[in-house]
């Protein structure tokens, strides 16, 4: 990634409204090294550590489709996908 470059991360349910925001972004250079949707995870929780069991729990989406956190998020990060946080949800 170049360090210019920030990426947005779009929020859902509990996480969009503890922070109050409908997603973050996040430069380049305070990411790190970005491989995968766990390290993204973690990358978040650094500016959330309240959030953290939140974060956790919740899925990475790339587009239309939920990753794995050890999937790696090189050409989503380089291509601009859409990239969402969304944590678990009940339905009745």
């Amino acid at each position: 990634m170049n360090d210019s470059k920030s990426i947005e991360i779009r929020l859902f349910a509990g996480i969009r409204e503890a922070i109050g925001m409908e997603s973050i972004r996040i430069a380049s250079e305070e990411l790190g090294d970005v491989k995968s949707a766990g390290v993204l995870k973690e990358a978040i929780v650094r500016f959330h550590p309240e959030l953290r069991p939140l974060i956790f729990a919740s899925r990475v989406a790339v587009g239309n489709a939920f990753v794995a956190d050890d999937d790696r998020l090189e050409s989503a990060l380089e291509t601009g996908k859409t990239i969402a946080l969304i944590p678990p949800v009940s339905g009745g």
